[in-house]
């Protein structure tokens, strides 16, 4: 039978993953810069900057990447529309 075909953008499961171990390294780098922690306080914190948290006003590193926004804005290209701008990775 031959492979289903893909409809959309799909990424490989090895590039998604490659992109949730950067959103977790920036988040575990933020958490270091933090110094001491309890455990839960660490979890808490980890969670809230890989996720975000809109009552803190906490943009998580998964929507930074997905936009390209922050440390993640060199992985992107922007390429001006007649009617509007689309961002895409570079290839």
């Amino acid at each position: 039978m031959p492979p289903k075909k893909r409809t959309g953008f799909w990424s490989p499961s090895s590039q998604q993953k490659n992109f949730q171990a950067a959103a977790a390294f920036v988040s575990l780098e933020l958490l270091y810069e933090q110094g001491q922690m309890t455990k839960a306080d660490q979890e808490l914190f980890l969670y809230e900057h890989y996720h975000g948290n809109a009552t803190k006003d906490i943009i998580g590193q998964v929507d930074m990447l997905l936009n390209g926004e922050g440390v993640y804005s060199g992985l992107f290209e922007t390429a001006l529309g007649s009617a509007s701008s689309r961002t895409f990775l570079p290839i």
